[in-house]
């Protein structure tokens, strides 16, 4: 690292061609140059050094970085000048450096200087479009959730304030939230298809079923809850048991709740395998036919997607 290193963000100029210092300079100069050093301070906080230094250098209008830091805030416009940085917050300086940069009246320099020499940046940020944050494709992670609480509100989608506290908002289709009305205010027990980006703190939840009693409701919940902590080979063995058990004692009733949990987009063609493999005697029985259809179609979207993707496979080969 050269300790000589430097990055400088300058107001030069008014728009009389005037020398602006700190000790003396007109209301708008001062914005811009606050607009610089308040980027200075935010590039140096995110640069990932350790110790972080900005300055003002004495009489001038001036924001500085120096040495580690200097070196990473040239990093860091290298990336965005790519269009490589996915960080929106170092984004947003660049940008806010940019537009004053190419607003009218004002001279500025923006200079990153090394043992290399100075190297002038200003005309680069002036001429170039505007800054943007790279696009990143969000990665999603889908699961089966259990929810109780007391339903608040219902409307386009269903309210629930959760026996923890929390108050969250259940997506349904309109008929199945005219449904919901009857509980308002009462306790609710409800299966919900859960989103989360991996990225955010928040997930989005979809109705899958409602069940009439807390023991019903704790029933599927274990059961999916020990699915979760083994691994995918002993969980599909649990599945396969599962539903053979029900079968052996005819419980349809319990078999077509436990199936309406995987009619959905998101479930793994493994589970729906086993699934339409151990209930295909079933599959014209009416007591069953229903759900085994349904399950038998997000089986097809599955086996669809994942011909999809061996044949991008193939061709990237």
């Amino acid at each position: 690292m050269d300790l000589t290193s430097s990055f400088e963000l300058k107001v030069v100029t008014d728009p009389d061609g005037k020398n602006v210092s700190l000790g003396d300079m007109p209301i708008e100069a001062a914005k811009a140059f606050l607009t610089f050093y308040q980027a200075m301070v935010t590039l140096a906080e995110k640069s990932g050094d350790e110790n972080p230094r900005v300055g003002i250098k004495s009489g001038s209008a001036v924001a500085i970085a120096t040495g580690k830091t200097a070196e990473l805030i040239e990093e860091s416009y290298d990336l965005v000048v790519a269009g490589k940085c996915v960080d929106p917050d170092i984004v947003k300086q660049w940008r806010e450096v940019q537009a004053q940069v190419q607003a009218n009246g004002f001279g500025y320099e923006i200079n990153a200087v090394s043992a290399k020499g100075v190297r002038e940046l200003k005309t680069d940020i002036k001429q170039a479009k505007t800054f943007v944050k790279k696009a990143v494709k969000s990665k999603f992670s889908n699961s089966i959730k259990f929810i109780s609480g007391k339903l608040t509100e219902v409307g386009a989608n269903i309210h629930v304030l959760t026996d923890g506290g929390e108050k969250i908002t259940i997506e349904c289709e309109e008929a199945r939230a005219i449904k919901a009305t009857k509980y308002i205010f009462k306790p609710i027990w409800v299966a919900v298809w859960a989103r989360k980006a991996t990225n955010s703190k928040s997930a989005s939840y979809e109705l899958c079923d409602v069940y009439s009693n807390e023991a019903q409701y704790n029933g599927f919940k274990d059961f999916f809850e020990d699915l979760e902590k083994e691994n995918k080979i002993a969980a599909l063995t649990a599945i396969h048991r599962t539903i053979k058990s029900e079968l052996a004692k005819e419980n349809f009733s319990a078999l077509r709740k436990l199936f309406k949990l995987w009619m959905h987009p998101t479930t793994d063609i493994q589970t729906l395998t086993i699934v339409l493999v151990i209930t295909k005697a079933f599959k014209d029985d009416k007591r069953l036919a229903g759900q085994i259809a349904q399950l038998q179609k997000y089986f097809a979207l599955q086996d669809a997607k994942h011909a999809k993707q061996l044949k991008k496979k193939k061709r990237a080969q």
